[in-house]
């Protein structure tokens, strides 16, 4: 099998596929953690997600909100 998944290039694909799950694997791990230590962020999500207790908001627009939120302050801390 191993011969014929090389030859084959079916082994160099799944590498290829699992290299790619991997690295957004990593991404979302990394934007969670960041937004996770970022007071703004943190204080933006409470005030969202008491929004969304409240069904002020449905979860994809709180998600998008706090992404926003998110975007902006990484903009502000760069400049």
């Amino acid at each position: 099998y191993q011969r014929y998944a090389e030859s084959s290039g079916h082994y160099a694909e799944k590498r290829r596929l699992q290299n790619r799950y991997w690295m957004w694997k990593y991404l979302r791990e990394r934007v969670l953690e960041a937004a996770g230590k970022n007071s703004s962020v943190k204080r933006r999500a409470e005030e969202i997600q008491n929004s969304l207790d409240c069904g002020l908001v449905a979860p994809r627009v709180a998600a998008g909100e706090l992404w926003k939120h998110i975007v902006g302050s990484v903009d502000s801390e760069d400049g």
